[in-house]
């Protein structure tokens, strides 16, 4: 009946009968006849690795994401067994002609035409890398499932990435800053006439910056941290800039972890945010996963830094939480990476 109502479908729609030594390759394997749709099998795959928890929550997102933004548009409603490498590559040129547009758009005369893609980002070639490992990772499930017989995600070409080069903020370099981003922020409020500006959307602008990743120098730090001294949470700023922990290491630091008498720190979970939740995870690599020395400063910085929470878990009482974290809002709760 399967073989029937196939034969049935290629009339209807007036497509290629089914291929005869296909069918009986599947028949032979014990596989299903027909093909499930890359959408269908999207969602059951995504479901399955919930259910398994044998992906991260943070990288299931990052594939639903991908999905959503990129890959539903182009392959949602192709069978399985047709994503061949010149259907994956579509996805890829598709994305190639959203840039363009949103490149072209930007370098308008027309300010309504600027607006169309403000808050519009360009997607990169390490995006598209990763893209594509999701890509793979869905496909290589499907043959594991004997779905389909070959992954070709990793046939697709794609260029390589180059990681961007990181530039020291040099005195000219933060003049030439502050001067286009005076100039970029006087023509947006131009162009919204009046209406309320968010300077801080314009400041976070990369274009205008000669590289994403800006260095600061010792003296820019020193400045930071003079300042960030008055925060309660201090001692997390002063962590990270001298023993260069990740944002979600320092906030998943444990007081267990630490060690007065050896003056060491041992990373071992990192805060990691789902969402509009955090959650306790590993160390992002196996790398960061280990101990750290620490300096008498940092120490010290620590010790005060115990002190002021002990004293406010006295003020809170019955009411504090207890997360036995080193880096906690008033009441005791976990200070997440975003916090």
């Amino acid at each position: 009946m399967e073989i029937l109502d196939m034969v049935e479908a290629a009339h209807r729609k007036q497509a290629p009968l089914p291929d005869h030594d296909e069918l009986r390759r599947r028949h032979n394997d014990g596989q299903r006849l027909g093909s499930m749709l890359f959408g269908d099998f999207f969602e059951s795959c995504m479901a399955e690795h919930e259910r398994t928890g044998d992906i991260r929550k943070t990288t299931l997102r990052s594939y639903r994401s991908h999905y959503k933004e990129h890959l539903k548009e182009v392959f949602a409603h192709v069978r399985m067994d047709r994503l061949w490498v010149s259907v994956l590559q579509k996805v890829f040129t598709r994305i190639d002609e959203k840039n363009e547009t949103i490149l072209e758009a930007r370098a308008s005369e027309d300010p309504a035409v600027r607006a169309s893609v403000r808050g519009k980002r360009i997607t990169g070639p390490a995006t598209k890398q990763r893209i594509r490992a999701t890509l793979s990772t869905v496909l290589s499930d499907a043959v594991r499932q004997e779905i389909i017989g070959v992954n070709n995600a990793g046939v697709v070409k794609l260029d390589k990435v180059k990681g961007p080069r990181a530039l020291v903020s040099t005195k000219l370099r933060v003049e030439t800053f502050n001067a286009k981003f005076a100039e970029r922020l006087e023509a947006v409020r131009a162009e919204k006439g009046g209406r309320k500006v968010s300077a801080v959307r314009v400041w976070e602008s990369l274009e205008l910056r000669p590289s994403p990743v800006m260095v600061w120098t010792p003296i820019q730090l020193g400045t930071f941290l003079d300042v960030a001294v008055r925060q309660r949470l201090y001692a997390l700023f002063h962590l990270i800039a001298f023993r260069g922990l990740r944002r979600g290491e320092g906030c998943g630091a444990r007081w267990m972890d630490f060690d007065v008498e050896e003056r060491t720190l041992a990373v071992a979970k990192q805060l990691v945010q789902v969402g509009w939740e955090f959650e306790e995870g590993e160390p992002k690599t196996e790398a960061s996963d280990g101990v750290i020395a620490l300096d008498t400063g940092t120490v010290s910085v620590l010790i005060e830094h115990r002190v002021r929470q002990n004293a406010e878990r006295l003020e809170w009482g019955p009411a504090w939480t207890d997360t036995g974290r080193i880096f906690t809002h008033e009441d005791g709760a976990a200070a997440g990476a975003g916090a």
